[in-house]
């Protein structure tokens, strides 16, 4: 297993898995759920208002297809 040595809430922060223009996404350990990995999403503070309601319609729209299709992921739980 990796180490970390950031936590965010109960997860550990781990290396950067992508980075792009708008987020990173960070491997992330549940320390409450026997360090079970994560990935974590983590935007830029500087996005524009119309940027992260974008994102965020995504997020929705993520959820409401939950368990219609293999290829998108259980979202866990998203913060501000």
């Amino acid at each position: 297993m990796e180490s970390y040595d950031k936590t965010i809430g109960k997860y550990g922060i781990g290396r950067t898995l992508g980075d792009g223009g708008s987020c990173k996404v960070k491997m992330g350990y549940d320390t409450s759920n026997g360090n079970k990995k994560v990935a974590i999403k983590i935007m830029n503070d500087v996005l524009s208002a119309e940027i992260k309601a974008l994102m965020k319609n995504e997020i929705e729209a993520m959820l409401m297809l939950k368990g219609q299709n293999e290829h998108i992921i259980d979202i866990i739980e998203q913060g501000t």
